[in-house]
């Protein structure tokens, strides 16, 4: 069969082979001139080509001169000899037979393997038949003009893995787009979801794939562009920003008002996020006790005592501090107590100290690395989040809220901060160190707004009513010394260029139809097997009918400022101290020049829109600059490091350098297997830009959400009332064809058509603005309508 089957010169009137759309056609060759050939194709049709695109098989040869009926004739008979010959070939048996001892092979060299017995007549069909099945098992052989690769064992699994994903692709495509498409009509129309499952019966691996890759696209908006499978799903349902969770939402895969912005943040709200680090978790409470059991070496008492030869620890000021916080705070991570003497005033502060119980010096030499450890997540969660329905906290709950809280009346390690200020609220020193402290009471903003605004109106004397606490009578009148000296400290921050805006806090709620108050609610992570326990739940149940009110938060200003400025003054006077020891940090800047009028505390909507106009956001950088909006020429933040990752490195640094400055200090750190190590700035710079992309991921997760919920509200107040819901509001710029407005209740600004108001509207302006078109997840609001109400 050797010579026979060899192809033979193109002639014409010669039955040849070609390839249209990856499958062999018969054609008649009528005319061959140079490197191109014309043929007759069984389809009627003459086509022009080159010379190379004419299959090296099947060449049958005429001699004399045919009509077109008869060549028809035999295009169609030696079409049905090659597909009645491809019924008999089993590619893979012949792949099987050669493939471990030839590389490449021709055609006719796999038709001597098929075949036994062939009649004469029958050569060059069963050559092309052959050569038809041998193109189809892609996953075996490669055509490579004028004879085929035969592929390893190895590439032979490797293209039916990918044959069989590609497979599985094309049904996924083809049964999810229709899927898609009912799911939109169930989000769109209100169609029966059970209808659509009823009409789509999927495999578990199609769910699988369907439910994860809507997870993706839900929390990665920019990567399921790049997604081809999820383009071919979703490209008759157009490109809108939310498709994914409103897709996952019409399946029932995630319930009515999911937060996705966790997801976006990678920011797990389970209380439990920590469980795989359950081992390093237990080593930092280790040392967490091992440390409060050291009294003798690191009470601040004591501490105080080797410093300064103070009293008896009784009478030490250190055993005084108290911390104002929120009712429902857990995680406290300051306290104070203040004395006055001849010169001015002495600070005591102490400030939470997660610090000392983390590696942060390792986290950071492998930052670039795959090291997975518990400081790292800390690190990627970057700070704790406080909204409507919960609060999530950076470190673990169990740190967070209660081994390194500084809660009242148990020994806990702290970052401890002596400040000297003269009458003039200048700072004379500032003396930090760490150790054991035992925080003496707790008190809320409430009872301290209320024992200052009693002895504001009694002017300085101790409040006589009842309803205060005698813990706080007890602390009157240091209290009163921190007010009053809160008051200068700010002052002197106006007159230095501080520009303060302060905004009426909201407070949102979230109840069932019950008035049940709804919290913790979030789904994140979520995996098939687990969606029918937790769609059962009755926290995904009253979500579908969960209300929601915004409104003006119960006020403490009193409170609110006398901890803000102690708070400024400390992280002030410790960036100062760092400064001038040449220890890196991360600083808060803002270093914008600004009119001097920008000086000042503001508050009407007018005044803060016009203000913010002019003022850039504040940075985190790695060299001390001048912050406008706090009025210092250094700031950094140490106050808060049980809820910003910032805080905690910084407060690491703080201490390294405290330990490199007393060796003595240092080495009892070392014998509690305590060794933080100074980071270079160029260490600093490694983490930089990550740190600042998960801190904006967060205060974005914060921000989004908050605003979320209170269109939400103003969407439902709006259901209620028939469209006819009426919201005060503030106008706070002016413009051709807009007007922006502060609503007062909400506190967030909305747009309206110049048309829709009076000419002779004026800036601070008190209208009422008719809402509509209200769509939360779209992040839209309109105004409808506008009411004057005075021209103040």
């Amino acid at each position: 069969m050797n010579d026979n089957l060899t192809p033979k010169p193109l002639k014409i009137n010669t039955v040849v082979e070609f390839l249209q759309d990856n499958i062999p056609q018969q054609a008649w060759v009528l005319e061959i001139e140079e490197n191109k050939v014309r043929l007759l194709a069984l389809n009627s049709r003459e086509i022009n080509m080159p010379l190379g695109r004419v299959l090296p098989w099947g060449r049958v040869e005429y001699s004399a001169q045919k009509s077109k009926e008869d060549i028809f004739a035999l295009l169609r008979l030696h079409q049905k000899r090659r597909q009645s010959l491809t019924q008999g070939i089993n590619p893979l048996l012949l792949w099987e037979l050669s493939h471990a001892e030839e590389k490449i092979a021709s055609a006719e060299w796999f038709a001597e393997l098929a075949f036994d017995k062939i009649a004469e007549n029958w050569l060059a069909d069963g050559v092309a038949a052959v050569g038809q099945v041998l193109l189809q098992c892609k996953t075996h052989f490669k055509f490579n003009p004028p004879v085929f690769e035969l592929y390893s064992n190895e590439q032979v699994e490797a293209r039916l893995a990918k044959e069989n994903t590609e497979k599985l692709q094309a049904s996924l495509v083809e049964r999810g787009q229709n899927f898609f498409k009912a799911l939109w009509e169930v989000h769109l129309r209100n169609r029966s979801l059970s209808d659509v499952l009823k009409q789509f019966t999927l495999e578990p691996e199609i769910v699988k794939v369907l439910f994860e890759l809507l997870q993706e696209a839900v929390a990665s908006p920019l990567k399921k562009e790049q997604n081809e499978l999820w383009r071919k799903l979703t490209k008759s349902l157009g490109d809108g920003q939310h498709l994914p969770l409103q897709l996952a939402q019409a399946w029932g895969l995630l319930p009515s008002h999911y937060n996705f912005w966790f997801d976006r943040a990678g920011y797990d709200p389970n209380f439990e996020w920590n469980k795989n680090f359950s081992a390093e978790l237990e080593q930092v409470k280790e040392k967490i006790d091992f440390f409060s059991k050291q009294e003798a070496l690191f009470s601040a008492e004591q501490i105080a005592c080797l410093q300064e030869d103070n009293t008896q620890s009784e009478n030490s000021p250190w055993s005084k501090l108290v911390s104002i916080d929120s009712q429902s705070t857990l995680d406290i991570d300051d306290a104070f107590y203040l004395e006055e003497n001849e010169v001015g005033f002495k600070i005591y502060f102490a400030l939470a100290c997660p610090a000392l119980f983390f590696d942060v010096a390792t986290q950071i030499e492998n930052f670039h690395g795959n090291q997975l450890s518990l400081i790292n997540q800390i690190f990627f969660r970057a700070s704790s989040v406080y909204l409507p329905e919960g609060s999530f906290h950076m470190l673990p709950i169990e740190l967070a809220t209660d081994l390194l809280s500084l809660v009242a009346e148990q020994k806990r390690p702290a970052l401890l901060v002596e400040l000297c200020l003269n009458n003039n609220c200048e700072v004379l020193s500032c003396k930090p160190t760490f150790g054991l402290i035992k925080v003496a009471a707790r008190l809320s903003f409430e009872e301290v707004e209320t024992v200052l605004n009693q002895a504001t109106k009694e002017q300085g004397s101790m409040p006589e009513s009842k309803l205060v606490d005698k813990t706080l009578l007890n602390r009157f009148e240091m209290l009163h010394r921190v007010n009053n000296l809160a008051s200068k400290l700010n002052a002197k921050r106006i007159f230095n260029g501080a520009v303060i805006i302060q905004k009426p806090e909201t407070e949102i709620k979230i109840t069932t139809e019950d008035g049940e108050a709804v919290t913790n609610f979030y789904f994140n992570s979520l995996r098939v097997e687990e969606l029918e326990a937790l769609k059962s739940s009755k926290t995904w149940a009253a979500l579908d009918k969960v209300k929601v009110s915004v409104g003006l938060a119960v006020e403490n200003p009193l409170a609110f400022d006398l901890v803000g400025e102690l708070m400024i003054l400390v992280n002030s006077a410790l960036a100062k101290w760092a400064k001038e020891n040449e220890l890196p940090l991360f600083y808060r800047t803002q270093d914008v020049q600004v009119p001097d009028e920008y000086a000042g505390v503001w508050k009407e909507p007018a005044d803060i829109a016009r203000i913010v106009k002019g003022l850039s956001g504040a940075q985190l950088e790695l060299s001390p600059k001048r912050h406008i909006g706090i009025g210092t020429e250094a700031y950094a933040t140490f106050s808060s490091p049980l809820r910003r990752y910032v805080d905690l490195i910084n407060e690491y640094q703080l201490i390294a350098k405290l330990c490199s400055l007393d060796p003595a200090l240092s080495e009892h750190l070392s014998s509690l297997n305590l060794k933080p190590k100074l980071l270079s700035l160029e260490e600093l710079k490694k983490i930089s830009s990550s740190l600042v992309s998960h801190t904006d991921a967060t205060m974005q997760l914060q921000r989004f959400r908050t605003r979320y919920l209170k269109l939400l509200a103003l969407k439902q107040a709006n259901e209620v009332n028939n469209e006819d819901c009426w919201q005060p509001a503030t106008i706070t710029d002016i413009r051709d064809y807009f007007v922006f407005v502060s609503l007062d209740t909400a506190q967030i600004i909305v747009r309206g058509k110049r048309s829709s108001f009076d000419s002779q509207i004026v800036l601070g302006q008190n209208v009422l603005v008719r809402l509509t078109r209200i769509n939360p997840l779209a992040n839209e609001i309109n105004i409808a309508e506008v009411r004057l109400i005075n021209f103040n």
